[in-house]
């Protein structure tokens, strides 16, 4: 590859990552404009910093365009914050304790377009095992010290719970694709 050119086998690789890094930028853009709006915005910090990172390493359903992917985040979004208005200690921890379980069960949940060898897996696991734990006593720890600190528990809470349901859909979708997701 020659300095300030991308070679032309290489190409569509720079042209998706582009593609998938604008997506997402508009996509969180969206969504910190409906917290301005609907007066939500540590909430939706809060969502985003828990969501994006366990999504990473945990998985979750993919949507087969950023159109459809965009429409679930934003349309889930309100649910999210409803929640997060109705939850109270007993029900933030007892979807946390759920969640877990799912995140310890089922990740990586990962995309048939994204193989991932043995070694990988064991990896991306116990990271995501971490993170939920760690984000578990957080929340946990929160939630029991009462206000002003447990909306942002229940917050954690219930973004747990929505990372749960975007696994288990996505175990559902990929499950007739399970073999061909783990290379040798």
């Amino acid at each position: 590859m020659k300095r300030g050119f991308i070679t032309e086998s290489d190409f569509d690789i720079y042209a998706y990552g582009l593609e998938l890094l604008i997506s997402t930028l508009i996509n969180i853009v969206a969504l910190l404009m409906l917290a301005l709006v609907f007066h939500r915005l540590a909430e939706t910090l809060i969502v985003l910093a828990v969501m994006i990172p366990m999504q990473s390493f945990a998985g979750g359903y993919h949507a087969n365009t950023h159109l459809r992917c965009f429409l679930i985040m934003v349309i889930g979004w309100f649910p999210v914050m409803w929640m997060i208005d109705v939850f109270n200690v007993k029900s933030a921890l007892f979807v946390l304790c759920v969640s877990v379980v799912v995140i310890f069960l089922l990740a990586p949940v990962r995309h048939v377009n994204v193989p991932m060898s043995a070694p990988r897996v064991k990896t991306v696991k116990a990271i995501s095992r971490l993170i939920s734990l760690t984000l578990m006593i957080i929340s946990a720890l929160l939630v029991l010290l009462g206000a002003p600190y447990m909306r942002f528990g229940i917050t954690i809470s219930v973004t747990m719970g929505a990372l749960a349901l975007s696994m288990l859909f996505a175990y559902i979708k990929n499950s007739k694709h399970q073999s061909d997701l783990t290379v040798s």
